[in-house]
């Protein structure tokens, strides 16, 4: 499993303070991005091989508010890796342990045409150290 801390921005929320709802879509990507980088796989390795990840489908669960300036863990996790396709499962943890959403990411890796490609072998190996089928 990565770990990713972030603090709610005021950006994000509402007159409230209180989270946006797509908000949590970009933590989910925020997280994805960095578990990527940390094997290896960056924006800059995939334009280099012409490839990119595309999201095919995404949910979110949410059981509770994040509120503005809250250090917020997201838990990511890969659930399946498939010949071009990745599911990801997320966790968002407020300041008090408490999971405040919980939800999932398709995305499928892509060629410059948009055609879905096989994702590469060291790519697959390195990915490998996140799947799991459950989280915490």
């Amino acid at each position: 499993m990565h770990e990713y801390k972030i603090r709610v921005r005021l950006s994000e929320t509402d007159c409230l303070g209180i989270v946006y709802y797509a908000n949590y879509f970009v933590y989910f990507d925020m997280a994805r991005i960095e578990l990527l980088r940390s094997i290896g796989i960056t924006n800059k390795e995939m334009e280099k091989r012409g490839l990119t990840f595309v999201c095919a489908e995404a949910s979110c669960k949410y059981l509770s508010s994040l509120e503005f300036d809250e250090l917020i863990t997201v838990i990511t996790w890969i659930e399946k890796l498939g010949n071009s396709s990745i599911i990801y499962r997320h966790s968002i943890l407020k300041e008090n342990g408490k999971e405040a959403a919980q939800g999932y990411v398709r995305d499928v890796l892509v060629d410059k045409t948009g055609k879905p490609v096989i994702i590469p072998e060291d790519w697959r190996i390195s990915l490998g150290k996140y799947v799991s089928s459950t989280n915490n």
